[in-house]
Parts: structure tokens; sequence; C-alpha cells
């Protein structure tokens, strides 16, 4: 089979944009430029915000790649094939199922682009990594591919005036988002797709882009320095007796935003995973239960999922 897909990659390099391809079917992306000049109908997806995006469009992929899914993205898989993990994609299955588009992600699978484009036209955009804007903007170019654009813009135009109904005004009000695991915290950036979505919604993230990177491990020493208004924390019911010990921390319970209850515990497998306009939907319906979007108290300290 390597042999095969190496053979692919020799015959289908160059006639990615072959001279008769009509301007308008080729498709800029993270990785240069790819001819689509059909419309797909057997559509291959690599990371969740993918799935979310061809879900906005009530399409169904043909296969996706999974290893622990948000469940709200899981009826949008019932008659796809699991094709093995986000990091790790089956080419071998990929082949197998013949697809005619597949949408890959800039952070997982750029070191496979040469492979998947022999096996079909292929984009790359920024999924697991990008921020609000890029979310909308790969749901934009699926669309067009697609050929269901005014069903996006429809989307993205109902969850921009969701977002600026539900903004907190108060300004300068600073906040940290992490992932809570027993023994660690990755912390979300502004420029990550969930820092970019609570900024949008009026907060101030205090952690900013770090060479490059929009999402880092920040130990309790560094949160204290930081010391922020709100601390919104994801997680999930296998780590619940790890936060009991963080919130019985002294360290812990001077933070600023644990003082005033302005801690939010939120589902992790719904947030860190649940990118793209379906999954900004079901973020703002728990942040807005959490008391999130209105800077209310929360005594709520469960994790959840």
């Amino acid at each position: 089979m390597k042999i095969l897909i190496f053979v692919l990659c020799l015959g289908f390099s160059g006639v990615l944009l072959a001279a008769d391809c009509p301007a308008t079917r080729v498709f800029s992306h993270e990785l240069g430029e790819t001819c689509i000049n059909d419309v797909p109908k057997r559509i291959v997806v690599l990371e969740y915000s993918f799935l979310d995006q061809l879900g906005v469009l009530e399409i169904q992929p043909i296969a996706y790649a999974q290893d622990a899914m948000p469940a709200y993205l899981k009826p949008y898989t019932q008659s796809s094939t699991n094709i093995g993990s986000r990091k790790m994609p089956s080419l071998e299955k990929i082949i197998s199922l013949k697809p005619d588009l597949i949408i890959a992600d800039k952070r997982l699978h750029a070191n496979i682009y040469a492979q998947l484009s022999a096996i079909a036209p292929t984009i790359v955009r920024n999924g697991m990594r990008g921020g609000l804007n890029d979310q909308f903007a790969t749901l934009r170019q699926v669309a067009k591919i697609v050929g269901k654009v005014e069903q996006a813009e429809r989307a993205i135009n109902e969850t921009e005036e969701k977002i600026i109904q539900r903004r907190y005004l108060e300004p300068n009000k600073t906040a940290v988002i992490g992932v809570f695991r027993p023994g660690s915290m990755s912390a979300h950036g502004s420029e990550s797709f969930l820092g970019s979505l609570i900024e949008s919604l009026g907060y101030t993230v205090a952690l900013k882009t770090r060479s490059g990177n929009r999402q880092y491990y920040l130990d309790l020493e560094g949160l204290a320095a930081i010391n922020p208004d709100v601390l919104i924390l994801m997680c999930s019911a296998d780590a619940q007796d790890a936060l009991n010990q963080l919130l019985s921390n002294p360290l812990f319970r001077v933070l600023k935003a644990v003082k005033h209850q302005h801690l939010y515990i939120v589902p992790k497998m719904l947030w860190a995973k649940g990118r793209g306009v379906l999954g900004v939907n079901r973020i703002l319906d728990t942040a807005n239960t959490t008391g999130l979007l209105a800077y209310k108290a929360s005594i709520n300290h469960h994790c959840i999922e």
C-alpha cells in the first residue's frame, strides 16, 4: 500500500491545477491551491470542526476521523465510516472509499498533505487551532465548494447576532480558559477558537499567543501570577476528585476569580472540541447556564460529561 500511495503521489503531482480548471473552482487554502472542478459528493473530514461545518450545510461525510468526539456531532456520522484517529487516519481506508474531496487540518495533517492530495482533491484549513474567524472562513469556503453559500451565510449571520446579543459590556474583565486534567492544565490564548469567542463576548483573555502557540501548559503559580477576574475550567467527570483537591488548595482559593465566585466549570468535550457554528451555539448555551455571559456568581463546581 505504501508503494501505491507513492505512485499515486507521483502521478497526481502537477495536476491539482489543470489548465482547464475554471478560475471559480480553484480554492486557496493553508498549503496552496486546489482545483475542485465538480461539486463533491463523497467528502472525507479529518477534524471535528469540518464535521461541524458539514453539519451546518446538512451534508453527511462518507468518512470521518475521531478519537474522542463531542456528542453533538454523532448524528452527523450515522451513515459514515470511521477511518481512524485524527492524528493517524488510515490512508488505505480513505483510498478504498474513493472520495472526491478531503478536508484536512493544518496542524494534524500537513505532513501527509501530498499523500492525501494523491487520493483526492484536498484542502487544508486551520481547524484545530483556528480562531472564530478561521471557522467562519472555512465554512464559507466549504459552502462555496458544495454550492450552499446562502445557507452558510445565514448560519454565520445568526451566530454573530447571537454573540452580539450576549456580550458582557463591562470592560476590562480578564479571563483565563483552561482544560483541567488531574495533574495539569492547558490554557487557551486569545487567538485560539475559545479565546477569540470569549473575547467576542466582551472579556479580555489574559494569555496571548507565544511563539506561534495558541495553547500551552499553565501551572498554579503561573495562574496566580495572572490572577484573572474570570476563570473558565473545562473538565470531565473523571477529573472531579482532582478538581476537589484544587478547590481546597490555599493558593487557588485566594485567586480573585475563585474568591469572588467567578470560577465557571464547563463540559470539556464540548468546549475543547466543539469548534464551528454548531459548537459555538451550544457553548453559548452552557455559558449562559453557568452565569458566565452575565458575569454572575457561580458556586457549581461539578465536572460534567
